[in-house]
């Protein structure tokens, strides 16, 4: 049994995020800590977990007080190994700022989270806005911040005209390509960021860190 616990902790600490398992994922990072595997590997698998999350929020399977139980154990899981994902990038200088939020009208931020964490995780120094953000609070933080990039989510297409506001008065303040705009969400296509201006679009969480790593220079974007 032992052996199959060991080979497995990884895929249970996934299901603990997906079941939102509050009584065990302590343990089980523990564990998982315990026999070598890296806080990185460890976030690997809390990430995807959250991605099942999403799609199944997505499908109907799941509904909103199932995903924010989920959400709960991720950032309680996250606590824990945050420190251990810290030492593993601060040997490295940051990689550039980024403000993010869920645009004005949205109060969906479960995907924005995951995708603050793990720019966090990459080493990026990230000014969290929340939900329902207004146009110029974006604008206005990412100059006052000296922000490289504006990362927007929206999870509604009735929101989503707000990105194409940002982007406008980044233009009209003359801060366009000064401070570039990555976009994601649902109903976001690559199709709409051309449309609207943005200077990137991240299809996920995963591809988001990816994405401002390219927009920073940094590391090449894979396209699978």
């Amino acid at each position: 049994m032992g052996q199959h616990f060991m080979q497995s902790v990884l895929e249970k600490i996934k299901d603990a995020v997906v079941n939102g398992d509050m009584e065990n994922y302590q343990t089980l990072i523990s564990d998982a800590l315990k026999q070598g595997h890296s806080a990185q590997k460890i976030l690997d698998s809390m990430s995807y977990a959250m991605a099942i999350v999403g799609e199944k929020y997505a499908e109907g399977d799941y509904y909103l007080p199932q995903v924010l139980v989920s959400a709960e154990v991720f950032t309680k899981a996250l606590e824990i190994i945050e420190p251990d994902l810290k030492k593993s990038i601060s040997a490295t200088s940051v990689k550039g700022k980024i403000v993010i939020g869920v645009v004005e009208g949205d109060i969906h931020d479960i995907g924005k989270k995951l995708v603050a964490t793990l720019l966090g995780a990459a080493g990026f120094e990230v000014y969290d806005l929340g939900k329902d953000v207004r146009i110029e609070q974006f604008v206005d933080t990412a100059i006052e911040k000296n922000a490289n990039i504006i990362g927007m989510s929206a999870l509604m297409t009735t929101t989503m005209g707000g990105m194409e506001k940002v982007v406008k008065l980044l233009e009209e303040k003359g801060m366009k390509g000064k401070i570039k705009t990555m976009i994601g969400g649902s109903p976001i296509t690559q199709e709409y960021a051309e449309k609207i201006g943005a200077d990137a679009y991240g299809e996920s969480a995963q591809k988001a860190v990816q994405v401002a790593s390219k927009l920073m220079g940094i590391g090449v974007l894979v396209n699978d």
